[in-house]
């Protein structure tokens, strides 16, 4: 016998377990496993990551210009920038 307090929902009954057949096991092996092949609009982003250059040249000529500058003759300026960098890439 449930005892529910009024006006609340009726939680719902337990899960009982399957009496079904269980799906096989997925292979652990990795010479068994299917190759990962991303398509549509992954493997389209991931395409645009590859070709992405290490080094951002905007951001290199940006600071580049801003030393050249005296923008970044203090200390506070200096880690600004090394903030910056390490944020943006």
């Amino acid at each position: 016998m449930r005892v529910v307090p009024s006006g609340g929902p009726t939680p719902p009954p337990p899960p009982t377990p399957s009496t079904g057949p269980r799906p096989a096991a997925r292979a652990t092996d990795p010479a068994e496993a299917e190759e990962f092949a991303p398509t549509g609009e992954l493997a389209r982003l991931l395409e645009a990551v590859r070709q992405a250059p290490d080094v951002r040249a905007d951001v290199v000529a940006d600071v580049a210009a801003r030393l050249a500058a005296g923008e970044l003759d203090t200390p506070a300026a200096a880690a600004d920038a090394a903030r910056g960098l390490l944020r943006d890439g």
